[in-house]
């Protein structure tokens, strides 16, 4: 606010040289005219000059930059979570193209039991398929989220060039408001030198152009505050539409750790079948010896 003060005393000093050499009240009274033109510019200034500093946007988009960093960790923690679980139940369901753990039916006596491994390591193939399309879903999920975010990042930085160039638009129309204010001071100086009649005049078509000059100046900070404002909707905006990536995305991440605890169980539950399928089988296949020893000694008898 230094700049604004040098500008209302520079004013005021004018002001001071008016009044020690005025006779006519009409010039006074267009030099307070002007005085009070000048402080409420100086108010106008400073007040964009604060909605220039406001740090409402960057403290959103840091906030937005540390959401997006903590989801992309946790599903990149998730995405290898799928990787270890999909490896796990291809080393404990096939090698190659044959299964293993099937009983081998020699006697017809357990048909029924393979039958119904088969169906269920078929069941588990079509639950391998069903994850792995999940698993495609959820990177195209994370595709998209990666757009957005690209999106938002080039949209901030076109918001921070446009906040820099009002920032340099100030500057200039403050250093205009201080050239026009000496101009003012030079004029009354000279109306005491040439004359009032004389002076007035050029005071007068001075204080027009001035006028003039503010009503452009009033415009163009309008227009500023319209873009200020467009700005703070689109970045809330942004910010509405991330939010709902990451909803969706938390959903999907929900839906596919309980997809993996089911297929954990359902790989337990066929472990536990397969161990004791093994078994039984071996049980029968030591009373097969059995008896086929006790034949070959009846025989021998």
């Amino acid at each position: 606010m230094g700049a604004e003060q040098q500008d209302q005393a520079e004013v005021q000093v004018s002001l001071r040289v008016a009044g020690a050499s005025g006779d006519e009240d009409h010039s006074n009274t267009a030099l307070q005219s002007l005085h009070e033109d000048g402080v409420t510019l100086a108010r106008r200034v400073a007040s964009l000059k604060i909605c220039n500093n406001d740090m409402l946007l960057q403290a959103r988009r840091a906030d937005l930059e540390a959401k997006i960093a903590a989801e992309l960790d946790t599903i990149a923690i998730t995405s290898v979570n799928s990787k270890d679980v999909e490896k796990d139940c291809m080393l404990t369901t096939c090698k190659g193209d044959r299964e293993v753990g099937l009983p081998r039916d020699k006697k017809g006596g357990s048909s029924s039991r393979v039958r119904q491994l088969e169906r269920q390591l078929d069941l588990e193939r079509k639950a391998s398929a069903t994850r792995e399309l999940a698993k495609n879903q959820l990177q195209e999920k994370i595709s998209v989220f990666g757009h957005v975010r690209k999106k938002y990042i080039l949209d901030h930085d076109r918001l921070k060039r446009e906040n820099e160039e009002l920032h340099t638009l100030v500057i200039r129309l403050r250093e205009e408001t201080r050239v026009l204010s000496r101009q003012v001071a030079t004029l009354e100086a000279q109306r005491t030198v040439a004359g009032e009649e004389e002076a007035d005049k050029i005071i007068g078509e001075r204080l027009r152009v001035y006028a003039e000059r503010e009503q452009e100046i009033t415009a163009e900070l309008h227009a500023t505050k319209i873009q200020l404002a467009s700005a703070h909707k689109e970045v809330e905006d942004l910010w509405r539409k991330l939010k709902d990536r990451n909803d969706s995305v938390e959903e999907i991440r929900r839906k596919s750790d309980e997809t993996m605890r089911a297929l954990k169980s359902q790989m337990g539950t066929l472990s536990l079948a397969r161990e004791q399928d093994l078994y039984k089988r071996e049980d029968l296949t030591r009373q097969i010896n059995a008896l086929k020893m006790q034949l070959e000694i009846a025989k021998d008898h």
